[in-house]
Protein backbone atom coordinates (compact mmCIF):
# COMPACT_ATOMS: atom_id res chain seq x y z
CA UNK A 1 0.00 0.00 0.00
CA UNK A 2 1.11 3.59 -0.65
CA UNK A 3 1.09 5.91 2.37
CA UNK A 4 1.79 9.57 3.19
CA UNK A 5 3.97 10.32 6.21
CA UNK A 6 3.70 13.61 8.12
CA UNK A 7 5.78 14.66 11.12
CA UNK A 8 8.97 16.36 12.27
CA UNK A 9 10.79 13.10 13.01
CA UNK A 10 10.36 11.21 9.75
CA UNK A 11 13.92 9.91 9.80
CA UNK A 12 13.39 8.42 13.26
CA UNK A 13 10.15 6.81 12.11
CA UNK A 14 11.84 5.24 9.07
CA UNK A 15 14.70 3.93 11.24
CA UNK A 16 12.27 2.47 13.75
CA UNK A 17 10.36 0.68 11.02
CA UNK A 18 13.59 -0.68 9.53
CA UNK A 19 14.72 -1.91 12.95
CA UNK A 20 11.43 -3.79 13.29
CA UNK A 21 11.97 -5.41 9.85
CA UNK A 22 9.36 -3.31 8.07
CA UNK A 23 11.11 -1.65 5.12
CA UNK A 24 9.66 1.32 3.26
CA UNK A 25 10.11 1.36 -0.53
CA UNK A 26 10.06 4.27 -2.97
CA UNK A 27 10.48 6.77 -0.14
CA UNK A 28 10.10 10.22 -1.69
CA UNK A 29 9.99 13.56 0.21
CA UNK A 30 7.17 15.72 -1.13
CA UNK A 31 7.29 18.67 1.29
CA UNK A 32 9.21 19.69 4.42
CA UNK A 33 8.01 17.27 7.06
CA UNK A 34 6.09 15.17 4.54
CA UNK A 35 6.94 12.13 2.39
CA UNK A 36 5.34 9.27 0.47
CA UNK A 37 6.36 5.61 0.59
CA UNK A 38 5.23 2.07 -0.15
CA UNK A 39 4.95 -0.54 2.60
CA UNK A 40 3.43 -3.95 3.20
CA UNK A 41 0.06 -4.45 4.89
CA UNK A 42 1.53 -6.25 7.91
CA UNK A 43 4.19 -3.55 8.24
CA UNK A 44 1.47 -0.89 8.27
CA UNK A 45 -0.19 -2.67 11.18
CA UNK A 46 3.06 -2.89 13.16
CA UNK A 47 4.17 0.70 12.59
CA UNK A 48 1.61 2.20 14.94
CA UNK A 49 3.97 2.14 17.94
CA UNK A 50 6.80 3.76 15.98
CA UNK A 51 4.37 6.39 14.67
CA UNK A 52 3.19 7.17 18.20
CA UNK A 53 6.72 7.49 19.59
CA UNK A 54 7.90 9.76 16.73
CA UNK A 55 4.68 11.75 16.49
CA UNK A 56 4.26 10.70 12.83
CA UNK A 57 0.90 10.51 11.13
CA UNK A 58 0.45 7.81 8.51
CA UNK A 59 -2.32 8.18 5.89
CA UNK A 60 -3.23 5.56 3.30
CA UNK A 61 -3.18 6.88 -0.27
CA UNK A 62 -3.78 3.69 -2.26
CA UNK A 63 -4.32 -0.01 -1.63
CA UNK A 64 -3.08 -2.73 -3.96
CA UNK A 65 -1.79 -6.26 -4.05
CA UNK A 66 -3.14 -9.75 -3.54
CA UNK A 67 -4.69 -9.37 -0.04
CA UNK A 68 -6.90 -6.47 -1.08
CA UNK A 69 -7.87 -8.17 -4.37
CA UNK A 70 -8.81 -11.36 -2.53
CA UNK A 71 -10.89 -9.36 -0.08
CA UNK A 72 -12.73 -7.56 -2.89
CA UNK A 73 -13.36 -10.77 -4.82
CA UNK A 74 -14.48 -12.64 -1.70
CA UNK A 75 -17.22 -10.10 -1.22
CA UNK A 76 -18.66 -10.97 -4.64
CA UNK A 77 -19.59 -14.68 -4.65
CA UNK A 78 -21.35 -14.42 -8.02
CA UNK A 79 -18.13 -13.16 -9.60
CA UNK A 80 -16.15 -16.00 -8.01
CA UNK A 81 -18.61 -18.61 -9.24
CA UNK A 82 -18.57 -17.06 -12.72
CA UNK A 83 -14.77 -17.16 -12.87
CA UNK A 84 -14.70 -20.80 -11.74
CA UNK A 85 -17.38 -21.72 -14.28
CA UNK A 86 -15.46 -19.93 -17.04
CA UNK A 87 -12.23 -21.72 -16.12
CA UNK A 88 -14.00 -25.09 -16.16
CA UNK A 89 -15.62 -24.29 -19.52
CA UNK A 90 -12.28 -23.28 -21.04
CA UNK A 91 -10.70 -26.45 -19.74
CA UNK A 92 -13.53 -28.57 -21.13
CA UNK A 93 -13.39 -26.83 -24.53
CA UNK A 94 -9.60 -27.16 -24.63
CA UNK A 95 -9.78 -30.95 -24.33
CA UNK A 96 -11.79 -31.30 -27.53
CA UNK A 97 -11.29 -30.66 -31.24
CA UNK A 98 -13.47 -27.93 -32.72
CA UNK A 99 -11.87 -27.18 -36.10
CA UNK A 100 -11.08 -29.80 -38.75
CA UNK A 101 -9.27 -28.56 -41.87
CA UNK A 102 -8.08 -30.42 -44.97
CA UNK A 103 -5.10 -29.23 -47.01
CA UNK A 104 -4.11 -30.53 -50.43
CA UNK A 105 -6.10 -32.27 -53.12
CA UNK A 106 -9.09 -30.98 -55.00
CA UNK A 107 -12.34 -29.89 -53.25
CA UNK A 108 -14.08 -33.19 -54.04
CA UNK A 109 -11.32 -35.23 -52.39
CA UNK A 110 -11.37 -32.88 -49.39
CA UNK A 111 -15.11 -33.47 -48.92
CA UNK A 112 -14.58 -37.24 -49.06
CA UNK A 113 -11.78 -37.03 -46.51
CA UNK A 114 -13.88 -34.92 -44.13
CA UNK A 115 -16.74 -37.42 -44.35
CA UNK A 116 -14.38 -40.35 -43.75
CA UNK A 117 -12.74 -38.55 -40.81
CA UNK A 118 -16.16 -37.88 -39.26
CA UNK A 119 -17.05 -41.56 -39.65
CA UNK A 120 -13.80 -42.46 -37.87
CA UNK A 121 -14.59 -40.13 -34.97
CA UNK A 122 -12.72 -36.95 -35.97
CA UNK A 123 -15.37 -34.24 -35.98
CA UNK A 124 -16.08 -30.97 -34.21
CA UNK A 125 -16.47 -31.70 -30.50
CA UNK A 126 -14.51 -34.96 -30.52
CA UNK A 127 -12.22 -35.54 -27.49
CA UNK A 128 -8.55 -35.13 -28.30
CA UNK A 129 -7.64 -38.15 -26.18
CA UNK A 130 -9.78 -40.39 -28.43
CA UNK A 131 -7.85 -39.48 -31.62
CA UNK A 132 -4.70 -41.39 -32.58
CA UNK A 133 -3.14 -39.38 -35.46
CA UNK A 134 -1.07 -42.27 -36.79
CA UNK A 135 -3.92 -44.79 -36.78
CA UNK A 136 -6.31 -42.24 -38.25
CA UNK A 137 -3.87 -41.49 -41.10
CA UNK A 138 -3.76 -45.15 -42.10
CA UNK A 139 -7.54 -45.54 -41.82
CA UNK A 140 -8.17 -42.49 -44.02
CA UNK A 141 -5.83 -43.77 -46.74
CA UNK A 142 -7.65 -47.11 -46.63
CA UNK A 143 -11.16 -45.61 -46.71
CA UNK A 144 -10.67 -42.96 -49.42
CA UNK A 145 -9.41 -44.53 -52.66
CA UNK A 146 -8.75 -41.10 -54.23
CA UNK A 147 -5.86 -40.28 -51.88
CA UNK A 148 -2.44 -41.88 -51.67
CA UNK A 149 -1.71 -40.93 -48.09
CA UNK A 150 -2.93 -38.64 -45.31
CA UNK A 151 -1.17 -36.95 -42.41
CA UNK A 152 -3.07 -35.91 -39.28
CA UNK A 153 -1.70 -33.21 -37.01
CA UNK A 154 -3.53 -31.98 -33.91
CA UNK A 155 -2.69 -28.54 -32.54
CA UNK A 156 -4.80 -27.43 -29.61
CA UNK A 157 -8.45 -27.43 -30.68
CA UNK A 158 -7.59 -27.73 -34.39
CA UNK A 159 -6.93 -30.83 -36.49
CA UNK A 160 -5.06 -30.38 -39.78
CA UNK A 161 -5.40 -33.13 -42.37
CA UNK A 162 -2.83 -33.03 -45.19
CA UNK A 163 -3.61 -35.32 -48.11
CA UNK A 164 -2.02 -36.26 -51.41
CA UNK A 165 -4.15 -37.49 -54.25
CA UNK A 166 -3.30 -40.75 -55.90
CA UNK A 167 -1.56 -40.41 -59.24
CA UNK A 168 -3.50 -42.40 -61.80
CA UNK A 169 -1.04 -44.26 -63.96
CA UNK A 170 -1.49 -44.99 -67.64
CA UNK A 171 -1.89 -48.70 -66.96
CA UNK A 172 -4.36 -48.41 -64.12
CA UNK A 173 -7.46 -48.43 -66.29
CA UNK A 174 -6.33 -51.59 -68.05
CA UNK A 175 -4.97 -53.33 -64.96
CA UNK A 176 -7.62 -56.02 -64.80
CA UNK A 177 -7.12 -59.09 -62.68
CA UNK A 178 -3.80 -59.47 -60.87
CA UNK A 179 -1.32 -56.62 -60.91
CA UNK A 180 1.67 -55.18 -59.02
CA UNK A 181 2.34 -51.59 -58.05
CA UNK A 182 5.43 -50.41 -59.90
CA UNK A 183 7.40 -47.17 -60.05
CA UNK A 184 6.12 -44.59 -62.52
CA UNK A 185 9.45 -42.69 -62.43
CA UNK A 186 13.00 -42.92 -61.11
CA UNK A 187 13.47 -41.60 -57.59
CA UNK A 188 14.47 -42.14 -53.97
CA UNK A 189 11.82 -43.72 -51.74
CA UNK A 190 10.80 -41.64 -48.73
CA UNK A 191 7.67 -43.36 -47.37
CA UNK A 192 6.06 -46.74 -48.00
CA UNK A 193 2.44 -47.45 -47.08
CA UNK A 194 1.47 -51.03 -47.92
CA UNK A 195 -2.20 -51.44 -47.03
CA UNK A 196 -2.33 -54.78 -48.80
CA UNK A 197 0.45 -56.87 -50.28
CA UNK A 198 4.22 -57.07 -49.68
CA UNK A 199 6.42 -53.97 -49.74
CA UNK A 200 9.42 -54.65 -51.98
CA UNK A 201 11.28 -51.40 -51.22
CA UNK A 202 12.28 -49.46 -48.10
CA UNK A 203 12.75 -45.73 -47.41
CA UNK A 204 16.07 -44.45 -48.70
CA UNK A 205 16.23 -46.94 -51.57
CA UNK A 206 16.76 -45.76 -55.14
CA UNK A 207 14.21 -47.16 -57.60
CA UNK A 208 13.95 -47.03 -61.38
CA UNK A 209 10.93 -46.74 -63.62
CA UNK A 210 9.00 -50.01 -63.82
CA UNK A 211 10.50 -51.53 -60.63
CA UNK A 212 8.04 -53.43 -58.43
CA UNK A 213 7.24 -51.45 -55.30
CA UNK A 214 4.39 -53.42 -53.70
CA UNK A 215 3.65 -56.96 -54.82
CA UNK A 216 0.40 -58.85 -54.38
CA UNK A 217 0.06 -61.52 -51.71
CA UNK A 218 -2.27 -64.49 -51.18
CA UNK A 219 -3.86 -64.04 -54.58
CA UNK A 220 -4.94 -60.44 -53.88
CA UNK A 221 -3.71 -57.39 -55.75
CA UNK A 222 -1.73 -54.88 -53.67
CA UNK A 223 -2.94 -51.54 -52.43
CA UNK A 224 -0.87 -48.74 -51.02
CA UNK A 225 1.30 -45.75 -51.81
CA UNK A 226 5.03 -45.12 -52.19
CA UNK A 227 6.15 -41.51 -51.85
CA UNK A 228 9.47 -40.79 -53.51
CA UNK A 229 11.68 -37.84 -54.32
CA UNK A 230 11.70 -37.39 -58.10
CA UNK A 231 13.83 -34.92 -60.08
CA UNK A 232 12.54 -33.06 -63.14
CA UNK A 233 15.14 -31.50 -65.43
CA UNK A 234 15.00 -28.95 -68.22
CA UNK A 235 17.74 -27.16 -70.22
CA UNK A 236 17.10 -24.11 -72.38
CA UNK A 237 19.14 -21.52 -74.26
CA UNK A 238 18.61 -17.78 -73.78
CA UNK A 239 20.07 -15.25 -76.22
CA UNK A 240 21.98 -12.31 -74.73
CA UNK A 241 20.71 -9.87 -77.38
CA UNK A 242 16.99 -9.36 -77.84
CA UNK A 243 14.61 -6.84 -79.27
CA UNK A 244 12.59 -4.93 -76.69
CA UNK A 245 9.78 -2.41 -77.21
CA UNK A 246 10.57 1.07 -75.87
CA UNK A 247 7.75 3.68 -75.80
CA UNK A 248 8.60 6.92 -77.61
CA UNK A 249 5.97 8.98 -75.82
CA UNK A 250 3.93 9.56 -78.97
CA UNK A 251 0.34 8.26 -78.90
CA UNK A 252 -2.97 8.52 -80.73
CA UNK A 253 -6.36 8.12 -79.09
CA UNK A 254 -9.45 6.84 -80.90
CA UNK A 255 -13.01 6.24 -79.71
CA UNK A 256 -15.63 3.73 -80.74
CA UNK A 257 -19.14 2.68 -79.80
CA UNK A 258 -19.91 -0.97 -78.99
CA UNK A 259 -23.50 -2.08 -79.55
CA UNK A 260 -24.14 -5.80 -79.11
CA UNK A 261 -21.54 -7.29 -81.52
CA UNK A 262 -21.12 -4.21 -83.67
CA UNK A 263 -18.31 -1.70 -83.24
CA UNK A 264 -18.66 1.76 -84.73
CA UNK A 265 -15.75 4.19 -84.84
CA UNK A 266 -16.26 7.69 -83.48
CA UNK A 267 -14.26 10.55 -84.93
CA UNK A 268 -11.30 10.29 -87.27
CA UNK A 269 -10.70 7.10 -89.25
CA UNK A 270 -7.31 8.15 -90.66
CA UNK A 271 -4.57 5.52 -90.64
CA UNK A 272 -2.10 5.53 -87.75
CA UNK A 273 1.06 7.58 -88.35
CA UNK A 274 3.29 4.74 -87.03
CA UNK A 275 3.46 0.97 -87.51
CA UNK A 276 4.75 -0.32 -84.17
CA UNK A 277 2.55 0.40 -81.17
CA UNK A 278 1.08 -0.90 -77.93
CA UNK A 279 -2.70 -0.79 -77.59
CA UNK A 280 -4.38 0.17 -74.32
CA UNK A 281 -8.16 -0.27 -74.23
CA UNK A 282 -10.56 1.18 -71.69
CA UNK A 283 -14.31 0.61 -71.68
CA UNK A 284 -17.25 2.33 -70.03
CA UNK A 285 -20.51 0.38 -69.92
CA UNK A 286 -23.92 1.93 -69.49
CA UNK A 287 -25.94 0.70 -66.53
CA UNK A 288 -29.47 1.34 -65.44
CA UNK A 289 -29.94 0.31 -61.82
CA UNK A 290 -28.80 -3.34 -61.66
CA UNK A 291 -29.16 -3.87 -65.41
CA UNK A 292 -26.13 -3.55 -67.70
CA UNK A 293 -27.20 -2.38 -71.14
CA UNK A 294 -25.56 -3.95 -74.24
CA UNK A 295 -23.93 -0.67 -75.16
CA UNK A 296 -20.51 0.66 -74.22
CA UNK A 297 -17.95 3.28 -75.17
CA UNK A 298 -14.32 2.28 -75.67
CA UNK A 299 -11.17 4.37 -75.64
CA UNK A 300 -8.32 3.02 -77.76
CA UNK A 301 -4.89 4.46 -77.05
CA UNK A 302 -2.15 3.58 -79.55
CA UNK A 303 1.29 4.22 -78.04
CA UNK A 304 4.20 4.23 -80.47
CA UNK A 305 7.16 2.00 -79.61
CA UNK A 306 10.60 1.50 -81.11
CA UNK A 307 12.26 -1.89 -81.33
CA UNK A 308 15.64 -1.61 -79.60
CA UNK A 309 18.23 -4.36 -79.25
CA UNK A 310 19.11 -4.88 -75.61
CA UNK A 311 22.25 -6.62 -74.39
CA UNK A 312 21.60 -8.81 -71.35
CA UNK A 313 24.24 -9.89 -68.89
CA UNK A 314 24.69 -13.66 -68.48
CA UNK A 315 23.18 -13.39 -65.00
CA UNK A 316 20.06 -11.59 -66.29
CA UNK A 317 19.58 -14.08 -69.10
CA UNK A 318 20.08 -16.99 -66.68
CA UNK A 319 17.49 -15.54 -64.30
CA UNK A 320 14.87 -15.17 -67.03
CA UNK A 321 15.58 -18.61 -68.44
CA UNK A 322 15.48 -20.23 -64.99
CA UNK A 323 12.10 -18.65 -64.20
CA UNK A 324 10.61 -19.84 -67.50
CA UNK A 325 12.07 -23.35 -67.15
CA UNK A 326 10.86 -23.71 -63.57
CA UNK A 327 7.33 -22.63 -64.57
CA UNK A 328 7.36 -25.23 -67.35
CA UNK A 329 8.55 -27.96 -64.99
CA UNK A 330 5.87 -27.12 -62.43
CA UNK A 331 3.23 -27.55 -65.13
CA UNK A 332 4.57 -31.06 -65.77
CA UNK A 333 4.15 -32.17 -62.15
CA UNK A 334 1.38 -34.71 -61.54
CA UNK A 335 -1.54 -33.84 -59.23
CA UNK A 336 -0.62 -34.07 -55.57
CA UNK A 337 3.13 -33.58 -56.11
CA UNK A 338 4.90 -31.20 -53.75
CA UNK A 339 7.81 -29.37 -55.44
CA UNK A 340 10.93 -28.32 -53.58
CA UNK A 341 13.57 -25.67 -54.20
CA UNK A 342 14.95 -25.74 -57.76
CA UNK A 343 18.67 -26.07 -58.52
CA UNK A 344 19.84 -23.69 -61.27
CA UNK A 345 23.08 -23.65 -63.23
CA UNK A 346 24.10 -21.91 -66.46
CA UNK A 347 26.97 -22.02 -68.93
CA UNK A 348 27.87 -19.11 -71.33
CA UNK A 349 27.84 -20.09 -75.02
CA UNK A 350 30.44 -17.98 -76.75
CA UNK A 351 29.09 -14.62 -75.58
CA UNK A 352 25.90 -14.90 -77.66
CA UNK A 353 23.72 -16.99 -75.34
CA UNK A 354 23.69 -18.97 -72.12
CA UNK A 355 22.51 -22.53 -71.50
CA UNK A 356 20.35 -22.67 -68.38
CA UNK A 357 19.73 -25.97 -66.59
CA UNK A 358 17.01 -26.25 -63.93
CA UNK A 359 16.45 -29.31 -61.74
CA UNK A 360 13.22 -29.33 -59.73
CA UNK A 361 12.83 -31.95 -56.97
CA UNK A 362 9.32 -33.05 -56.05
CA UNK A 363 7.69 -35.47 -53.62
CA UNK A 364 5.02 -37.59 -55.26
CA UNK A 365 3.34 -40.96 -55.18
CA UNK A 366 5.04 -43.06 -57.85
CA UNK A 367 3.12 -46.31 -57.31
CA UNK A 368 1.04 -47.24 -60.37
CA UNK A 369 -0.49 -50.65 -61.22
CA UNK A 370 0.91 -52.93 -63.90
CA UNK A 371 -0.95 -56.06 -64.95
CA UNK A 372 0.76 -59.38 -64.41
CA UNK A 373 1.25 -61.61 -67.47
CA UNK A 374 -1.39 -64.25 -67.92
CA UNK A 375 -0.75 -67.95 -67.24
Amino acid sequence: MRVRLRGRELAAFVNACAAAGDALWSLCPTWPGEAEAVMRLDGFRRCRRAARLTHTRVHILARGGLPFRVRRIAGRPVLVLGAVALALALWAFGTRIWVVQVQGGDPRAQVEVLAAAAALGLRAGAPRSAIDPRELSEDLAARVPAIAWAAVRIQGVRADLTIAERVTGAGEASAAGQYDLVAAADGIVERVLALRGRAMVVPGQTVVRGQVLIAGADGASPRGAVTALVWYHKTTEIALRRAVSVPTGREVERWRLVLFRWRVGLGSAAPLPFADYQLVTRQWSIRWRALELPIAVQSLTYRQVDQVLRQLTPQEAAGEGAAAAEADLRRQLPPGARPGEPVVSYVPLGGAAVAVSVTLPAEQDIAVPRSLPGP
